[in-house]
Parts: C-alpha cells; sequence; structure tokens
C-alpha cells in the first residue's frame, strides 16, 4: 500500500493518530510532503529517518532550517516567522550525531518524487515550486498551488503547503481538496485548536484513495 501525507507541522499526537489507523507493514510505503518540523517536529523527524518504509520530501520549512543553520540571517528570521524558534532551540540541545544526522538527511531530501499506483501517475511535491524545481540565486522558489494551476503532463499532483480551506473555505473541519488533476492534502495540522477552522492531519492511500483524517 501507498500512503501519502504532508504538513505534520509537529504535532505529534496527529502523526501518531494516522500512523494507528493506517497500521504500516514493511511491504508499505509512506511519502511525507515536506514541513515535518515546528514544535515537537525534530523527534517525529528522527522516528522517519528511522522507518524503512517513510520517504520525505523538503519543505520550505526544511529549506528554511538548513539555510538558517548555515547562517543566513534571512532565512532565520523567516523560519522565526513560521514558529521556527522552538525548532532551533530544539536543534540544539540534541547531541551532535543526531544535529549531523538531522542535516545530513535533510540536505539529502528530494524535492519531488513521481509513483505510479493501480496504472495511475503521480506527481508528489510540497508545493508548485517544487513540481519545477524552480531555482533562483540558488534560492528554491516555494509557491501556493493556485486552483487554475494548469498539471501539465500525464498525472495527478498531490501537494501540501496550502491548508485545503483556501480551496474550500465553506468546509470545516478541513478535508482533502479535489482540483483538477490535483489533490490538496493539508488539512491545517498546525492549526490552534480553538481557531476558526477545525484542522487535522489527512493521509490518503493511493491504492484505494481512502483518506484517513488524525482524531
Amino acid at each position: 500500500m501507498i500512503y501519502v501525507l504532508s504538513d505534520i507541522h509537529g504535532n505529534k499526537q496527529a502523526f501518531n493518530s494516522i500512523l494507528n489507523q493506517i497500521n504500516l507493514n514493511k511491504d508499505d510505503t509512506l511519502y511525507i510532503l515536506g514541513d515535518v518540523i515546528d514544535e515537537n517536529g525534530l523527534d517525529i523527524l528522527l522516528d522517519v529517518i528511522n522507518m524503512d518504509n517513510a520517504r520525505v520530501l523538503l519543505g520550505n520549512h526544511e529549506y528554511l532550517m538548513i539555510k538558517a543553520l548555515e547562517g543566513s540571517e534571512k532565512h532565520l528570521q523567516s523560519w522565526y516567522n513560521r514558529r521556527g524558534q522552538s525548532t532551533h532551540e530544539e536543534f540544539n540541545n540534541l547531541s551532535d550525531d543526531n544535529k549531523d544526522k538531522i542535516l545530513n538527511y535533510l540536505k539529502a531530501l528530494p524535492l519531488a518524487c513521481e509513483v505510479a499506483v493501480n496504472g495511475k501517475n503521480y506527481l508528489l511535491a510540497h508545493c508548485n515550486g517544487a513540481t519545477t524545481l524552480a531555482l533562483r540565486d540558488n534560492v528554491i522558489s516555494f509557491t501556493r498551488v493556485e486552483p487554475n494551476f494548469e498539471v501539465l503532463g500525464d498525472y495527478t499532483l498531490i501537494f501540501g503547503h496550502t491548508p485545503t480551506n483556501y480551496y474550500q473555505p465553506e468546509i470545516n473541519p478541513l478535508e482533502v481538496y479535489y482540483g483538477n488533476k490535483m489533490i490538496g492534502i493539508d488539512c491545517g495540522a498546525h492549526y490552534p485548536p480553538n481557531g476558526d477552522y477545525k484542522g487535522r492531519l489527512a493521509c490518503i492511500r493511493l491504492d484505494d484513495m481512502k483518506v484517513f483524517y488524525s482524531k
């Protein structure tokens, strides 16, 4: 079975809820489309690194973390503006071995990948910019997938980055968004529990398109 989720944003309770529901076995593969980190995100990341059947793509939060730890003040401030300070503090408290393990892992993450399930082709990516592998001045572009985004090629794009209430504001709690040859799966797991929208983590099983939501 092939499972896809995105934008955990350090929500360990939601991530564990999904894992308990899908009950991964050794023949399954779980794709995580970036933005694992925030809050308790590094211990989630260390768990994922040790999972033989998990594949992670680079999200903008991981990208900002890499650039910030390389000394970029601009990226550090941008990371902090996206709740990265607690992740930075958590990173500083890790052992040197775990620091190296995390950084080496993040730097090797791909921006996108293709998978085929039951004769259907899927392009997995964190967002629009990642699908085009857009680079400018050695900076990756993480741009929103707009509702009118034209997906070229014989595949369906599955993406995160943008909570799905951007596309379907009338649906609350958030649900997976199905557009024209595109599926958005960021259901706002980072949203505060007392906010206007109820966020949760979503995971889609490509074999039968069943969707699991965190509880």
